[in-house]
């Protein structure tokens, strides 16, 4: 987007206007304020559907589950297999 607010010729498109170097300041100021409102835009919509998300479904989990472990208080099953034991046996 702001790559055209640069590089725009008049001598291209006649109906269009030049770009930052060609001499237009213009074209190029409007394209970083588009630039900014499509910013502003998507953040304030991406914050409204991340909280009606949050409010449906909680996208965190309690603490006494991070505790426990995410693995045993969502899914039911350990990620690890209890081990054996801790000696090693070395055979010559």
């Amino acid at each position: 987007m702001l790559a055209t607010g640069v590089l725009a010729n008049a001598a291209i498109n006649p109906a269009g206007a030049n770009g930052l170097i060609y001499g237009g300041t213009r074209l190029f100021g409007m394209h970083v304020l588009a630039l900014g409102v499509v910013a502003a835009f998507v953040l304030i919509g991406s914050f409204i559907l991340y909280k009606v998300t949050d409010m449906l479904v909680p996208l965190r989990v309690k603490e006494e589950q991070e505790a426990v472990g995410l693995d045993l208080s969502q899914h039911g099953k350990s990620a690890f297999a209890p081990a054996r034991s801790s000696v090693l046996i070395s055979i010559n």
